[in-house]
């Protein structure tokens, strides 16, 4: 199956503690997902043109990516036997 060896491929790719905890793969996915979203709520919101709205959609988006990368720099750092 293709998507067995893209995994593979990408398994050296990611922060050791990823590997150890998958859920820290998951949160950091999920993240993600919060920070495309929020962008994208943020465009139709000035599409509307509802400047308040699209304003804190920004800084939600902001808020997750910061969280995101705290998250990313542990998993980079944190020692795993």
């Amino acid at each position: 199956m293709k998507w067995i060896d893209n995994r593979r491929h990408l398994n050296p790719l990611l922060p050791k503690a990823y590997r150890r905890w998958p859920l820290l793969s998951g949160i950091s996915a999920g993240l993600w997902l919060l920070v495309l979203v929020y962008l994208v709520r943020m465009i139709l919101s000035l599409i509307r043109g509802d400047q308040s709205t699209a304003f804190y959609s920004l800084l939600w988006s902001l808020v997750c990516l910061i969280l995101w990368t705290l998250l990313f720099q542990w998993a980079r750092h944190k020692p795993v036997d």
